[in-house]
């Protein structure tokens, strides 16, 4: 990860759908947190935030975003905003709206803020990726990752937008394929309805399928997502236990023998 370090300011990376976070110290009890998604959604507004610890002065805080041409390496000015930190405020909330610049060459960019806080200069830098907005998540989940032929499979899909929110559309819908380890298409679901939370469906196994990994293949509009599970002969685990008792016990005897045999057995 590459850094700039002015004025003891400094950045550092911390998890949350992967954010990226940087910190300075000015004083003794002053220290900012500054937080920005890892990856930045095109053509729609992305949430960065600023905390601030000690010192809570009106303040003016730049933030600037590069794009980078893989063929030379070249960044370029993509845009740039500012913001007012309320006095008094700890947490800062930026709507920072990232525009379509239209180069399918910018795979990638840097975000770097400039500012003065509590009269003191800060600026930083890390770099960020970019995805285009209008792509969704696909969850597909079975009831179990194994299945023995003759069994029934139980699956689930849901489908989210960038929020993280279920897709509320009445009209999104989607169609669900079902493939052997052959890549032979053996079920099918058209116009499954996506828009209404989370949508379950059942399709049962032959008593003598294709063994190996199955999959199931969701595609909605432009979005797609695949999961697998495996299909094959095996039985469950077996946990025994006995215990062997003498066959008589004398009354005066202080101790009784007992034996204690413990068997466990797994077929794959």
């Amino acid at each position: 990860m590459k850094m700039e370090l002015k004025n003891t300011f400094k950045l550092i990376i911390i998890s949350h759908i992967i954010f990226w976070a940087s910190a300075i110290q000015q004083e003794k009890d002053n220290h900012y947190i500054f937080m920005s998604p890892r990856t930045l959604r095109i053509g729609a507004t992305n949430e960065l935030q600023i905390r601030r610890f000690g010192c809570l002065e009106d303040s003016v805080l730049k933030v600037k975003l590069f794009h980078t041409e893989n063929y030379n390496g070249n960044e370029t000015l993509l845009q740039e905003a500012d913001y007012q930190l309320e006095e008094g405020k700890k947490d800062s909330f930026l709507a920072f709206y990232v525009n379509s610049f239209g180069d399918d060459n910018a795979y990638d960019g840097m975000l770097q803020i400039n500012g003065t806080i509590c009269g003191k200069p800060i600026s930083g830098s890390d770099r960020v990726l970019f995805s285009n907005s209008n792509g969704n998540i696909i969850l597909i989940q079975t009831d179990k990752p194994l299945y023995k032929p003759g069994q029934d499979v139980n699956f689930r899909v849901l489908k989210l937008d960038q929020n993280l929110k279920p897709s509320s559309r009445a009209n999104d819908t989607a169609d669900v394929y079902v493939n052997d380890p052959q890549g032979t298409r053996l079920f099918q679901f058209k116009g499954v309805h996506l828009g209404r939370g989370i949508q379950q469906r059942q399709f049962p196994l032959a008593d003598e399928p294709t063994l190996g990994s199955w999959t199931i293949t969701v595609d909605s509009g432009k979005d797609s997502q695949s999961t697998s599970f495996q299909v094959k002969e095996y039985k469950l685990p077996k946990f025994d236990v006995s215990i062997t008792f003498p066959p008589y016990v004398l009354i005066n005897a202080k101790t009784i023998p007992v034996q204690v045999c413990a068997k466990y057995d797994f077929y794959i």
